[in-house]
């Protein structure tokens, strides 16, 4: 391994030039914002934020009694529209929405947090069963719902649930 690399994922440096170059900002409380640049083109291609403190698995469980609220990316539901989404499909998205679990997109039932199955989306669509496959199959033809062996997950990349 290059030694600048692992200078730098030892935390001796904050930037190393690779095939790209990967930029590291601390905040004052030690929160790690990490960004990811092509050479030469001024816009990023990735960045998150990453806690060393944080213990693995320590994911908040509630909101802090604040009102529940989803992020809705536009530019994303715009995309969808171009290749497809109809209003009719983004409502049965909407009535799914308050079943997204906080950090991993999984629909999980609200009292037993078990993940979702075929019969609870038959359920809380609103749909007879053929309508709901119908329905299943424009999710993740549009890419909006994936299934995993956690049970169906939204694309975070097109809603995320929070607490304002």
């Amino acid at each position: 391994m290059d030694k600048d690399l692992t200078a730098y994922l030892n935390g001796n440096k904050n930037a190393v030039l690779t095939p790209l170059l990967t930029v590291r900002e601390i905040t004052p409380a030690g929160i790690h914002h990490i960004t990811q640049y092509l050479p030469d083109v001024p816009d990023p291609i990735y960045e998150f934020w990453y806690n060393p403190k944080r213990k693995p698995g320590s994911n908040p469980k509630h909101i802090g009694g604040q009102k529940p609220y989803v992020k809705l990316f536009l530019q994303e539901v715009d995309e969808l529209r171009k290749h497809g989404l109809t209003d009719e499909v983004a409502g049965s998205l909407l009535r799914l929405v308050k079943y997204i679990n906080w950090n991993t997109g999984v629909l999980k039932k609200k009292r037993s947090k078990k993940p979702f199955k075929f019969t609870d989306m038959v359920e809380v669509l609103g749909l007879s069963r053929s309508h709901t496959i119908k329905r299943i199959k424009q999710f993740k033809d549009l890419e909006i719902i994936f299934h995993t062996q956690d049970g169906y997950v939204i694309t975070p990349n097109l809603i995320k649930k929070g607490g304002l």
